[in-house]
Parts: structure tokens; C-alpha cells; sequence
């Protein structure tokens, strides 16, 4: 992505392997540069797993 994405949009992410898709829960954009945190939805799990991203690797989801 070039552009931070907004709270609550879902994006994909890499994660174990391969890309999954997941909802952004909160960006920060200083310090080591843009971050963004991710519920990313792994099958068989009972929750969403939160994961911290670069801004380099999130997807939009009309991308996949």
C-alpha cells in the first residue's frame, strides 16, 4: 500500500507462509516509520490474531 489505511478496512497480510486477510485496529506513523496493526482471521483459531506490519507489506483487500 502507498497510503496508510483507515481504522476498521480490510487488508491483506503476510502471515505464516502465505496472505490472509485481516481488519486494520490501529496505524502509527512515527518512530521507525508507518506501522500498521492488524486482526488478522487465521482459520481455527477462536479470535483474531493481532499482528504489526510495515506499511510495504499490507495489501487492500480489492487487490487480492
Amino acid at each position: 500500500m502507498k497510503k496508510m489505511p483507515k481504522l476498521g478496512e480490510r487488508v491483506r497480510v503476510p502471515f505464516g507462509g502465505s496472505m490472509h486477510e485481516g481488519e486494520v485496529v490501529r496505524t502509527s506513523d512515527f518512530g521507525i516509520g508507518p506501522l500498521v496493526f492488524v486482526a488478522v482471521e487465521i482459520e481455527g483459531a477462536d479470535e483474531p490474531l493481532q499482528g504489526m506490519y510495515e506499511l510495504e507489506y499490507v495489501e487492500p483487500v480489492s487487490a487480492a
